[in-house]
């Protein structure tokens, strides 16, 4: 699931990808999207949130903030 783009100080996006019904997360990862080497962006969350879910929160943490940034999460399942 991709977040919405975002670059305001200290804002978070948050992300999670889902296993299908029957199966339980063995691991998940994120992906930043967006030209955010212009910012300074970085995952303050990147887990599980519960037996199915993948989570991850991103902020940027830079005041000139010169373009926008989302995340994508990933879940791996089984």
């Amino acid at each position: 699931m991709f977040s919405p783009p975002i670059a305001v100080l200290g804002t978070p996006v948050t992300a999670t990808a889902t296993c299908p019904a029957g199966k339980s997360i063995v691991g998940g990862g994120y992906e930043l999207l967006g030209n955010h080497v212009l910012l300074d962006v970085s995952a303050d969350v990147n887990r599980a949130l519960n037996s199915s879910t993948w989570t991850v929160t991103a902020s940027n943490h830079v005041i000139v903030a010169l373009s926008s940034f989302g995340a994508q999460a990933f879940a791996v399942c089984a």
